[in-house]
């Protein structure tokens, strides 16, 4: 699932070993945006822009391929009885299992929106049709509700159990488990970064001028100001966090949201970074590197890879890295 968890703090797994060798290069036929989803015996599950979900064994051999019936930008979800979940900006959500289809829902515009996953085999996605959309194991409609404006970002769950998503212009929606609209906060511009909610209920916001942290309707600080941010913000176990900005820095910030430390990558983030277990930050950046930077802010490893990085990297149990790129490949390292 996008982010690792239904708190989309991009924590992982595992630690990954520093240096890693690379497994694979499996390529697609067209240029991968989305972030793999990593099965728990390792398998990559991964979405291109030509329209097919790919699953992808731990050694790089397909192990099935889907077809739709449109370009594919949001990362799929694997649910607990192992079906794939994808909606595309062909107006569908697709649920796959072994390379064939379950069931298919009409989302009524096209989805940038990357699905949530309940333990109970439900789904929570957003679309273009300016409403969030709830949808039962089976495929049967729980809820859709109005978010007052397009939503390409991906619904979280707060500790509250409440769904809360980043809209293109009418703030942040919070929706009960039932599809009651429980608040609205209010941001005058697009908010397409999907919300991190930290151990202590906050929530982070990536906008257009630096981080936020919001708990309850009310904004705890501001930090990284003047930083465009499309990434998602990565939170450590300590509350402090990493993002990715448009002037090509990563900003670490700490849990108050002051700035301590900025790398300087050769381009523009919009990646959201994985953070390991041992705190250390993986994050693509559209100079086509991908970036190990630990807790104090030091690069402890980079790789070139063969295009532009927009994909979200994603840890595995077993220290595995699974990133996409636009050179149409998904990269493995382990």
């Amino acid at each position: 699932m996008f982010r690792g968890n239904a708190q989309r703090t991009g924590l992982g797994l595992s630690t990954p070993r520093i240096p890693p060798r690379l497994q694979f290069r499996f390529g697609t036929a067209g240029e991968v945006w989305a972030s793999p989803a990593l099965g728990p015996d390792s398998s990559v599950y991964a979405t291109s822009l030509d329209g097919r979900v790919y699953a992808i064994s731990p050694e790089g051999r397909p192990l099935w391929i889907y077809a739709t019936r449109g370009a594919l930008w949001a990362s799929p979800a694997i649910r607990p009885d192992g079906s794939v979940v994808v909606a595309g900006v062909d107006s569908h959500l697709y649920v796959i299992r072994e390379g064939a289809l379950l069931w298919e829902r009409d989302l009524d515009n096209c989805a940038f929106s990357s699905p949530l996953i309940m333990a109970d085999g439900s789904i929570v996605v957003g679309s273009g049709s300016h409403r969030l959309h709830a949808f039962a194991a089976d495929g049967s409609n729980l809820w859709s509700v109005s978010a007052g404006a397009a939503v390409d970002s991906s619904p979280s769950l707060d500790h509250a159990g409440h769904f809360v998503v980043g809209t293109r212009g009418a703030g942040v929606l919070v929706v009960t488990r039932d599809g009651g609209v429980v608040a609205r906060f209010r941001w005058p511009r697009p908010l397409s970064s999907t919300i991190a909610v930290r151990q202590d209920g906050s929530w982070l916001l990536g906008t257009a001028d630096g981080v936020l942290a919001v708990r309850e309707g009310r904004v705890l600080w501001h930090g990284a100001r003047g930083a465009d941010l499309v990434s998602s913000p990565g939170i450590l176990p300590d509350g402090s966090l990493v993002v990715g900005a448009k002037d090509g820095q990563v900003y670490g910030l700490d849990a108050s949201g002051s700035t301590r430390w900025q790398v300087r990558t050769g381009g523009p983030i919009t990646s959201s970074p994985a953070i390991a277990r041992d705190g250390t930050a993986w994050i693509g950046s559209n100079d086509g590197k991908l970036y190990a930077i630990d807790v104090d802010g030091n690069v402890v490893w980079s790789t070139q890879l063969g295009g532009p990085i927009h994909s979200s990297p994603a840890i595995g149990v077993d220290g595995t890295i699974a990133v996409g790129s636009r050179d149409g490949a998904i990269y493995v390292f382990r």
